[in-house]
């Protein structure tokens, strides 16, 4: 008697998009699929570029000044993180191009490790501030979308050394392109620079330009 193989059957692919079809004789494809549906994906498919840093560059305001502080101890700067996200859609599955955008994450906010918070009153230095206010009237967060240019802006006024500011160029609500400077974020030093130039370069493809003050990136 002839004996007969079973055959394994196929594992199922659990990346095939089911229930849609193109046509009859194509189900399945890209260009089936529902433009939200195909807008979300490509999200997905994006790059991500993050930068994070200690800073401790800007002053807590006068009025949260704690009353039983000494009169001779001054203004404090409190310690902050900052971080930056940067994020490049996909416009068309074939890869990046001209049509993709920036979405560009920004926070600037207080360190809850900060010795002048009043719970540290055993740490060297305690200053005795409410932590709840600090950080209300100075945690900063901002996101920006539609940016089609990032700009590196050469600028050697602030504390007589060399520093750059960001820049960002978008689409406002009505068309018309925005130019927003990122706030208290500065990048200090050329080899800085230039290692946040590569960055922008090497992980999100943006195309570099040498401009008048200084670097300039587009998606393009």
């Amino acid at each position: 008697m002839q004996s007969v193989r079973r055959l394994a059957k196929a594992p199922s692919n659990p990346y095939l998009c089911t229930g849609v079809k193109d046509n009859d004789s194509n189900p399945n494809t890209w260009s089936g699929l529902p433009e939200d549906l195909q807008d979300k994906i490509l999200r997905k498919a994006g790059l991500r570029f993050v930068y994070e840093r200690p800073h401790m560059d800007r002053q807590v305001p006068l009025e949260l000044r704690p009353p039983l502080l000494d009169i001779d101890r001054g203004n404090p700067w409190a310690d902050t993180k900052q971080r930056l996200v940067i994020e490049r859609s996909r416009h068309a599955i074939e890869g990046h191009g001209p049509r993709d955008v920036l979405t560009v994450s920004f926070s600037d906010c207080v360190n809850k490790d900060w010795y002048g918070f009043d719970r540290n009153k055993d740490r060297f230095g305690y200053l005795g501030y409410d932590e709840d206010a600090v950080c209300k009237a100075m945690d900063f967060k901002r996101t920006w979308t539609n940016v089609t240019k990032i700009q590196l802006n050469f600028n050697d006024i602030m504390y007589r050394q060399n520093f750059w500011d960001i820049v960002l160029t978008r689409q406002g609500a009505d068309g018309h392109e925005e130019v927003v400077h990122v706030p208290h974020l500065q990048i200090y030093q050329r080899v800085n620079e230039e290692e946040f130039a590569r960055r922008l370069e090497e992980e999100l493809h943006l195309t570099r330009r040498t401009v008048a003050n200084g670097d300039e990136f587009t998606v393009a």
